[in-house]
């Protein structure tokens, strides 16, 4: 099959990830990039904050019905953080307890597509057939990147790159006139913890907003610490 794009000029905000022969830089205009989320801010409801934010999220579903497209997530930071708050607790609450879930939903005017990389070639993408791609989509595991690709008041473009155990990328690229976030994370967190550790939550939340930072498992650990120690002042 004819190889119609590369990750350089489709999708440069997170091409280096799929980049081999880096010794150039991707062009990416990221001031024009700013701007176009915070002219359309209203339009994420909220998902702006998320972006770059999402990594290695795990996939809990992708649903594709009528004119609607449903992907869920378990946030994996928030995921880290309890794991953070078991560890200095001795919390004894069974890990597949911590799902915090986000989901994003396109509709309207739905349509969706999606390219395989291909090996050692450096950034080519290949597309995938319609009936292949609705068999891997179930498959997908883990979140890795995102990039609006347009957006107005009229519509909305992002692809996607998605992760499964076989060690298989899909850039997938969903279309719509409307997306929608829903933000669960502290529905679940309430109910694993028993309505306790809401402060916690709140002021990591504050800090993984505020500026971008790795929030892995020794951040967390530093968040608490700080946490309590300024509770002790």
């Amino acid at each position: 099959m004819k190889i119609l794009l590369n990750a350089r000029d489709y999708i440069p905000f997170f091409a280096n990830q799929f980049v081999e022969d880096d010794s150039e830089d991707i062009e990416f205009d990221y001031q024009a990039y700013n701007d176009l989320i915070n002219t359309n801010r209203a339009r994420l409801h909220g998902f702006e904050k998320y972006i770059s934010r999402l990594h290695d999220s795990w996939i809990k579903g992708v649903e594709v019905k009528d004119d609607s497209m449903r992907i869920s997530l378990n946030d994996f930071d928030t995921h880290v953080f309890a794991d953070a708050l078991l560890e200095k607790h001795n919390l004894k609450i069974k890990h597949e307890a911590l799902n915090f879930p986000l989901v994003l939903t396109f509709s309207g005017n739905l349509s969706y597509r999606a390219y395989t990389v291909v090996d050692g070639s450096d950034g080519d993408l290949k597309p995938m057939y319609i009936g292949t791609l609705n068999e891997e989509l179930p498959k997908t595991q883990q979140y890795l990147y995102e990039q609006i690709l347009e957006l107005d008041a009229e519509h909305i473009k992002m692809a996607f790159a998605l992760w499964n155990w076989e060690g298989k990328y899909l850039i997938l690229e969903v279309t719509a006139n409307h997306f929608n976030l829903e933000e669960n994370q502290e529905e679940n967190w309430n109910t694993v913890f028993e309505g306790k550790y809401q402060e916690e939550l709140e002021y990591f939340e504050n800090l993984r907003f505020s500026a971008y930072q790795d929030m892995g498992i020794a951040q967390c650990r530093k968040i608490l610490n700080q946490y309590y120690a300024e509770q002790e002042k």
